[in-house]
């Protein structure tokens, strides 16, 4: 490589760095913890010993089902031993490790001979792409992006092997491999993509598609042979001699079906476009002015760049196998195949599950690069009116995520006057706060409350409960429904209606009902 071509390539990188970095930062110091944050958070500081070793062995003591995911013993309690409570590193580590994944993106793709200029558009869209905002801003999913940022180093390094290099590649590949999978399994079965590359390869060069099959399957048996291994483990030895297995298989060939429309509609069609429609939406009414005027600068400077590098003519070498469209379709089928067989989740958009889709965005990456590449200049123009149009999702994304943690402070701040002295037991039931805004939770279950009144306000005698449709006053006691019914007495039960401000003493059905009464 010339120094003209690596100048051009340091250019292309700050391109996707600056892309990455601009959708992330939009009020990421707002952005605070959520949900499952919480219990961990509290449980993690309960370690007798406040080493990352003490925290480790706190936890895998107190919740066994992590042995399913061993990475996170590890890497969690580093991650708490570094930043604690305090929120924006977590954020700073999410944007780093989706730089990352950006990069990790551009070098696969330009390893395998796609032109460096929609390497580079792949990488920023990778990095823009909005299904997906629940790996962006949760603080305790950051092992989920970290997992495929070292999957995709993994085939890298594999790739790398199966050209030809020293077998130390085979090694690192293995070791980030590993890592990766035991650390959040989503991306695992991008170990068949070696061979897919491979096979298109010997294509490419002159052999018979059904020639190919056996010498590319042959190549990626070692890193087959390890998921294998680590599928033993996590389906097998874990699920008999640790812990039953956490969620319900499914066999039914139309969840699969299920599984894969839905993930077409959050990837390029319509739940997509229905929630960058609702991004916007959200930004028309909690934009300022200089938001939108930022955001303005911001996706000119990003279509400029967008239009004057793209193609001015449709690629030269006409491929037998066209890379771009054959990987967005193996990062999507792969990404999405680990929940064909899980009953519990489906892709969706407009939730938090919505991490399922991070693999497979790196297929609708990759379809919106081949569609940059056409050579003309609509497509030039679409694709940066499409990168805009993710830039402002982001945008709206991080503010409903800001919005959503300023509602949790400000519901906190306004019942410690009405609490009274410390250490008397009392739970407290939550009113007048939405579950969610967008992917962002609110107030949405028992733990997250629970444990965020204990945490915001330092008394470990309170406890918490989100009220709002959930809790039935009965003539001898309150029942909470929540996956199930749980009893709460009235002897220690209060209500708190954050709009109003109202709290009270809830001694009996009475006083329930004339709260819930007055709450309207």
């Amino acid at each position: 490589m010339n120094e003209s071509e690596a100048q051009s390539r340091r250019l292309l990188l700050a391109f996707v760095s600056l892309a990455v970095a601009v959708g992330f930062c939009f009020r990421l110091n707002s952005i605070g913890f959520y949900n499952d944050d919480y219990p961990w958070l509290e449980m993690w500081s309960q370690a007798p010993s406040q080493t990352p070793w003490g925290i480790a062995a706190y936890w895998v003591k107190e919740h066994a089902a992590q042995w399913f995911r061993p990475g996170t013993i590890l890497f969690h309690p580093l991650e708490f031993w570094f930043f604690g409570f305090h929120a924006v590193p977590y954020q700073l580590a999410l944007l780093a490790i989706h730089i990352g994944i950006s990069y990790a993106l551009f070098h696969l793709l330009e390893g395998e001979g796609v032109e460096r200029r929609l390497a580079a558009f792949a990488a920023a869209a990778a990095g823009l792409y909005p299904n997906h905002d629940a790996t962006r801003h949760w603080a305790c999913l950051t092992g989920a992006p970290l997992a495929l940022l070292s999957t995709l180093w993994a085939l890298l390094a594999y790739r790398s092997w199966q050209k030809g290099k020293g077998a130390w590649w085979l090694a690192l590949s293995f070791v980030s491999f590993a890592f990766g999978t035991l650390l959040y399994e989503a991306g695992a079965l991008l170990a068949a993509l070696p061979i897919c590359l491979d096979w298109r390869d010997r294509v490419e060069k002159g052999a018979s598609p059904k020639e190919a099959i056996l010498p590319s399957i042959l190549s990626g048996l070692p890193l087959i042979g390890l998921l294998g291994a680590i599928v033993v483990y996590q389906r097998g030895y874990v699920p008999r001699y640790v812990m039953t297995e956490r969620h319900p298989v499914s066999l039914s060939p139309a969840h699969v079906f299920k599984v894969l429309g839905s993930g077409l509609e959050c990837t390029i069609a319509n739940r997509l476009l229905h929630y960058i429609g609702r991004s916007a939406a959200y930004a028309w009414r909690s934009f300022t002015f200089s938001d939108w005027a930022l955001w303005l600068i911001a996706a000119a400077g990003m279509t400029k760049v967008i239009v004057v590098g793209a193609p001015d003519r449709a690629p030269e070498k006409a491929e037998k196998l066209p890379l771009l469209p054959l990987l967005g379709l193996g990062f999507f089928l792969l990404g999405y195949a680990p929940y064909f067989f899980d009953a519990t989740y489906t892709p969706v958009v407009f939730a938090q599950v919505n991490r399922v889709n991070m693999v497979a965005s790196l297929g609708g990456a990759c379809w919106l690069a081949w569609l940059y590449g056409r050579g003309r200049n609509w497509t030039a123009k679409a694709s940066a009116a499409i990168l805009a149009a993710f830039l402002l999702a982001s945008w709206s994304s991080s503010a409903q995520w800001a919005d959503a943690y300023v509602m949790q402070k400000s519901a906190i701040e306004k019942l410690k006057p009405k609490l009274g002295a410390p250490g008397e037991a009392k739970t407290i039931l939550l009113y007048g706060l939405p579950d969610s805004l967008g992917s962002a939770t609110v107030f949405q279950s028992t733990y997250d409350f629970d444990v965020a009144l204990r945490l915001g306000t330092g008394d470990k005698a309170l406890s918490g409960r989100v009220g709002q449709d959930r809790v039935r006053f009965e003539d001898k006691q309150a029942t909470l429904v929540w996956f199930g019914e749980s009893p709460l007495s009235y002897a220690s039960l209060y209500a708190f209606h954050v709009p109003s401000g109202r709290f009270a003493r809830i001694d009996g059905r009475a006083a329930g009902e004339r709260f819930l009464a007055l709450s309207k």
